[in-house]
């Protein structure tokens, strides 16, 4: 069973390409891993909580565009329908991933202000594919 989910994170690495035969033929399989970090307010300040971690995949020529727009560390949304599995993992100890199979991804910009913009927010990578 999958739930529908929109999150919002950063890459914990590359996007990685592959190519897999599909019953229509071979198809782009593009995965990475996402870091999600909640905040909590104690007192006056943000402070940063746990980090929750996601194996994302995305199919076909979407994922091929994200290949090239996405590097580790970037934010993003991802938005798909997420699952849990288990798997033996190499210390032979059961361990649970939660994976997002991604129908769409959009990425957030990074403001930059600088001293010489006074109020006025530059944004980077502002063409990247997405919502």
């Amino acid at each position: 069973m999958s739930i529908p989910v929109t999150i919002k994170g950063n890459l914990g690495s590359d996007p990685e390409l592959k190519y897999v035969k599909t019953s229509r033929g071979d198809s782009a399989l593009v995965t990475f891993s996402l870091a999600h970090t909640t905040r909590e307010r104690k007192g006056d300040e943000w402070v940063e909580g746990e980090t929750i971690w996601f194996r994302i995949t995305t199919w076909g020529e979407k994922g091929e565009v994200y290949v090239d727009a996405l590097k580790k560390g970037d934010t993003v949304l991802v938005q798909g329908s997420m699952k849990q599995s288990t798997f033996k993992g190499r210390d032979g100890i059961d361990k649970t991933a939660l994976e997002i199979n991604a129908t769409d991804i959009g990425i957030v910009p990074k403001i930059v202000r600088t001293s010489a913009s006074r109020g006025q927010a530059q944004v980077s990578r502002a063409e990247a594919p997405g919502w």
